[in-house]
């Protein structure tokens, strides 16, 4: 499928892909003024529409488990042997294995290696909150942090991007239910 793709000229870390050229517009001047807000013009990591290319690419959708198992090349065996786990956790664990695979395929294709030791490095996580009416959690909002660690989170679920963020919490939120919410 074409996409837009919004790519950091001096990393390569694409900031997004879109489906029209509009929105990639739009989302880059939205970035590079969250950015800005904190940096003079004369200092280093100043943004302009200059430091990003925007380019029609063929892009491969991961939307699924087996679609990030393919992308990374792993193979078709079992997702994993859960030896001496109390099995009223496994569908948790598995959930979380599933997130976690599918994230990296996520960030691989990004050209995302998140860094914690890297404090100027943002990186965005979905946020989910309980809603009795849907019984279970439901996407809330994308947050950031530049921090050197943030514990809740980890780096093998955030992102490079708010829109990357917001794209997985709302298309594996039964995933995210799987793993956060005990099975009665």
């Amino acid at each position: 499928m074409k996409k837009y793709v919004v790519r950091n000229k001096t990393t390569n870390e694409v900031l997004g892909k879109f489906d029209t050229k509009n929105q990639a517009s739009e989302k880059l001047v939205e970035y590079i003024t969250e950015k800005n807000d904190d940096v003079c013009s004369d200092e280093d990591g100043f943004l302009s529409i200059f430091d990003f290319d925007v380019q029609e690419e063929e892009v491969q959708e991961i939307a699924s488990y087996e679609d990030a198992k393919k992308y990374l090349g792993l193979s078709d065996e079992p997702l994993m042997t859960i030896c001496g786990v109390n099995k009223h956790h496994e569908k948790a664990l598995l959930a979380l294995s599933k997130l976690f695979t599918i994230a990296e395929a996520w960030n691989k294709e990004d050209g995302f290696v998140p860094d914690f030791s890297n404090e100027n490095q943002y990186k965005y996580f979905p946020w989910f909150e309980y809603n009795k009416d849907a019984a279970g959690f439901v996407y809330a909002a994308t947050y950031w942090t530049a921090s050197p660690a943030f514990a809740d989170v980890g780096s093998r679920l955030c992102f490079a991007t708010r829109e990357r963020a917001f794209d997985f919490g709302k298309k594996f939120e039964s995933l995210y239910n799987d793993f956060l919410l005990l099975d009665k």
